[in-house]
């Protein structure tokens, strides 16, 4: 999940955190020459292809990659990035070759561009916070390719979150007109960037590492609050149009802590301090109109299996 970003411009910054549901399988094998199967069998090879070059090689890797299961895609999970560095790594680690972990995310996978909460939270797991260190008037010469991790946390394993996703179809924001949006949206000033990197450096990231889960959601709702105006102009306010915003009273109303939107939605989160005090919200939500699942943080990293 997306907590939101520092900025509309590059370094951007922000943070996340891994969760252990809507999980992306990929299955990589033997094979004489590339194939892909399953969903998303273009983007699949396109980052076969980033492998190839990325190496000087001529022909595309000699492997098939089968992505077996992929959360649903524009809906605030990380899918697309899940399901990039899962090909990257698969591939590499298949064709025995090692290639830095950022070189990976960013020049192969092509993920990080303006979020690298995803190709951190892959290797690492657990609560990210990135490019909060960043002067915001680098230029493109001197910034980091990819941001580097401000603080990385192990959130309390007691904690769970539900992910609310509307079930009646609305306007996703991915692709083009994603970077329309953004190519609409003004520069954060430098009283609203440093407000926000505060949020996260002396509230958020101290009260997750005290596992102090007051503070912790107090300082999530307020950051990604403060973070989602930053794309007032283009998403109708500090929430992602009348659904998620919706969603979002939806889920304080039913005493959920720490609420906020993943990305641009339209997954919502809510945080409780245990299973059951979830479970018990997850039962108050009409399953006819929102999907409810309940997650935990995943404190570890993408985990490879060799099947032999």
């Amino acid at each position: 999940m997306h907590f939101g970003l520092l900025d509309t411009r590059p370094p951007f910054g922000g943070a996340g955190a891994m969760i252990d549901q809507f999980g992306c399988v990929v299955e990589v094998s033997d094979a004489q020459q590339f194939t892909a199967e399953g969903p998303q069998a273009d983007r699949v090879r396109r980052i076969a292809d980033r492998f190839r070059q990325y190496n000087r090689q001529t022909d595309l890797p000699a492997c098939r990659v089968r992505v077996r299961q992929i959360p649903p895609a524009h809906s605030g999970l990380g899918s697309g990035t899940q399901l990039a560095m899962a090909v990257a790594k698969g591939i590499a680690d298949h064709q025995q070759v090692d290639i830095d972990p950022l070189d990976l995310g960013y020049r192969i996978a092509a993920r990080g561009n303006r979020s690298a909460v995803g190709i951190h939270g892959f290797f690492h797991g657990g609560l990210i916070a990135e490019g909060c260190d960043v002067d915001s008037s680098s230029s493109g010469a001197h910034k980091p390719p990819v941001n580097p991790i401000t603080g990385r946390i192990d959130l309390p394993e007691t904690w769970h979150v539900a992910i609310l996703l509307p079930r009646h179809e609305i306007d996703t924001v991915s692709g083009q007109r994603e970077a329309n949006n953004f190519g609409k949206l003004r520069r954060a000033t430098v009283d609203h960037r440093h407000r926000l990197r505060a949020c996260l450096t002396e509230r958020l990231l101290p009260a997750a590492a005290a596992g102090d889960f007051e503070n912790f959601t107090d300082a999530l709702a307020r950051y990604n609050h403060d973070s989602g105006m930053l794309f007032a102009d283009v998403q109708g306010g500090p929430y992602n149009g009348a659904v998620v915003s919706a969603t979002i009273q939806l889920a304080q109303d039913n005493e959920g802590h720490g609420v906020g939107q993943s990305s641009w939605g339209p997954g919502v989160f809510a945080w409780f301090p245990n299973r059951q005090s979830a479970h018990r919200f997850a039962d108050q939500i009409d399953p006819n109109v929102h999907q409810v699942t309940i997650a935990a943080a995943l404190n570890r990293a993408a985990s490879l299996n060799e099947m032999r």
